[in-house]
C-alpha cells in the first residue's frame, strides 16, 4: 500500500505486510517512521492511495466467534448511511461490560434513523419509543417502557423476571 495524508506527499511507500492467524506482528522504528499510520490504515481511519488492505476472515465469517460477528455487524452499521437500522439480538453474545459500551455507541448509531430492535435482554429496549410485545404471532401489548410497566401485563412480568423469555 502507498499512503499520504496530503495528496502527492507520500508517507508510506509500497508497504506489504502479511500476518497469518494467531501471529503477533511488531512494527518498530523511530518517531515519524509511520508505525501509527499503518495501524490507522488497518483500522480504516484513512483511505489508502494505492494498493489494498485485506483482513485474515473467511468468506462466511466461520473463523469468528458469535460476539466478533456481532461487533463486526455493528461496525458495518456504523459506517452505513442506511435510513433504517435492524438490530437482531445485537448484544446477545457479548459480556455485560462490553454490552454497556456498545449501548452507549448505539445511541449515536440510531440517531436520525428508524431502528427496529429485537432483544431478549429487556434492558436494551428500555429507552425505545415503542415496545411491541408478541405472543404466538400476535401483538398483545404495545407502548413505552413506562406505560407497559404501569399496565402490569406480560412486559411487566418479563421485565421484572416474574416469567422468562424462552
Amino acid at each position: 500500500m502507498t499512503f499520504g495524508y496530503v495528496p502527492g506527499q507520500t508517507v508510506l511507500k509500497k508497504i506489504n505486510i502479511t500476518a497469518k492467524p494467531g501471529q503477533k506482528i511488531a512494527i518498530v522504528g523511530s518517531t515519524g517512521a509511520g508505525k501509527t499510520t499503518i495501524m490507522n490504515l488497518i483500522n480504516r481511519f484513512y483511505e489508502i492511495e494505492e494498493g489494498e488492505i485485506l483482513i485474515v476472515l473467511e468468506g462466511d465469517g466461520a473463523n469468528l466467534s458469535q460476539g466478533e460477528r456481532q461487533l463486526l455487524n455493528i461496525a458495518r452499521a456504523a459506517i452505513s448511511k442506511a435510513p433504517i437500522l435492524i438490530l437482531d439480538e445485537a448484544t446477545s453474545s457479548v459480556d455485560t461490560r462490553t454490552e454497556k459500551y456498545i449501548e452507549r455507541g448505539m445511541d449515536q448509531l440510531m440517531k436520525n434513523r428508524t431502528t427496529f430492535i429485537i432483544a431478549h435482554r429487556l434492558s436494551t429496549v428500555r429507552n425505545a419509543d415503542q415496545i411491541i410485545v408478541l405472543e404466538h404471532g400476535e401483538i398483545i401489548e404495545q407502548g413505552t417502557h413506562e406505560e407497559l410497566i404501569i399496565k402490569g401485563g406480560r412486559y411487566h412480568q418479563l421485565y421484572t423476571g416474574a416469567v422468562e423469555l424462552e
